[in-house]
């Protein structure tokens, strides 16, 4: 304890005498030394230094009394960015880099959490732009470790959306990424669509659904790599992530892909959802009119029966389901979609497709029950020729 926290104080001593962004640089520098440390002999204080380093060096959470610090100015902030994109882009073993991200990335007991998050989107958007694959690949460890529905990995994926997605229409700089960094890719995809996962009875029908630019994104991205989805399934991290850390469990994006299909079905000849196509549709080169919508969320269904056909194990789970089915009669009451519509027989078609698609193919886990329930309260108020297919899928799911 006394030799860590001689260690500590000589650190300091020699960062105080470094200006901004010296003192990030070199810091960032003494994490790794740090990390380099076997787990076994890297304790609770180094910890704590790789703590207060992040917190008082590289992003000026505190000052040199403990004391919260102001926000880093525009230009600091860019300076930081420029320091972190570089050390990460330099040639590390993979596990050194991930440990790195990860203990810089760490939500703390200090104050500014939400500005370090803010910086990540920031990094996370310069490294797309700049297509810096290291980068990403630690975004891709990052976001599975947190969650890809955790609130931190919703936090940067919302500033992903409205500050970079939603003002650059064209996104070629997110076209590549599913073949450079398709871990990334996968987790990116579950994010937004845990991000988009519908809400309570007060929802805004704009969120109930992505941007279309970013699920014109997805489905190339799926027609291109038809197995995207499944990447983060099929990516072990225990030989990449820090000695004596358990990989966290992985999700791939299908269950959420199905929402918005269903969604879709029900929602785009709603006058209000052409309002917000048009809003999106910055200018007459990006437009894309309810059409074009229709039949991106056509190719995105297409998407999600071949990732089933070719998946193995667990991809979705008769809750998850269910609770999409949930969701779908709650969008219909909140939007007064007629139940004997054209637009809801689509909606509960694709949900059976899905579920006997899954059901065929051994991808749902659970009691399929759930799912039996579900469909039947969709299908209750369906005409009977509308609901032929989907009286057969739930005789199919029957146990």
């Amino acid at each position: 304890m006394m030799a860590s926290q001689h260690q500590s104080k000589l650190i300091r001593e020699r960062l105080c005498a470094l200006d901004f962004p010296a003192c990030a640089r070199d810091a960032i520098l003494e994490i790794q030394n740090i990390c380099t440390v076997g787990s076994s002999t890297r304790g609770h204080s180094h910890h704590q230094i790789m703590a207060d380093l992040c917190a008082e060096f590289i992003f000026c959470q505190v000052d040199a009394r403990g004391a919260p610090a102001p926000p880093l100015h525009p230009l600091q902030e860019l300076q930081l960015l420029d320091v972190l994109n570089n050390y990460f882009a330099f040639p590390l073993n993979e596990m050194l880099r991930n440990t790195v991200f990860l203990t810089l990335f760490l939500p703390s007991s200090y104050p500014g959490n939400r500005e370090k998050l803010d910086i990540l989107a920031k990094v996370l958007a310069l490294a797309i732009a700049n297509q810096n694959v290291p980068v990403l690949m630690c975004m891709g460890v990052w976001m599975q470790q947190h969650g890809t529905d955790s609130e931190s990995a919703l936090c940067v994926t919302q500033r992903i959306i409205k500050d970079y997605v939603l003002l650059v229409p064209k996104l070629s700089w997110l076209r590549d990424i599913h073949h450079h960094a398709p871990h990334f890719a996968a987790n990116f995809m579950s994010s937004v669509g845990a991000f988009y996962a519908g809400g309570g009875k007060e929802a805004k029908m704009e969120s109930e659904l992505p941007p279309i630019l970013l699920v014109r994104v997805f489905v190339d991205w799926m027609e291109k790599s038809p197995g995207i989805c499944l990447c983060a399934l099929t990516t072990p991290l225990k030989s990449v992530l820090p000695q004596g850390s358990i990989a966290m469990p992985a999700s791939a994006p299908v269950i959420s892909f199905l929402r918005w299909t269903a969604k879709a079905a029900l929602l785009l000849n709603h006058a209000e959802m052409k309002e917000i196509t048009e809003k999106y549709s910055l200018d007459a080169e990006h437009r894309v009119d309810v059409d074009e919508t229709k039949k991106l969320y056509s190719c995105l269904h297409d998407g999600i029966l071949q990732t089933l056909l070719s998946g193995t194990g667990d991809v979705m789970t008769s809750k998850e389901l269910q609770d999409v089915m949930d969701d779908l009669n709650r969008t219909a009451k909140v939007y007064f979609i007629q139940s004997d519509s054209e637009e809801y027989s689509l909606c509960v078609e694709r949900v059976a497709q899905v579920g006997l698609f899954a059901s065929q193919t051994g991808t749902m886990a659970g009691r399929r029950e759930k799912a039996v329930e579900g469909l039947k309260s969709l299908t209750k108020h369906l005409k009977p020729d509308a609901a032929r297919f989907t009286n057969m899928v739930i005789e199919r799911l029957k146990p």
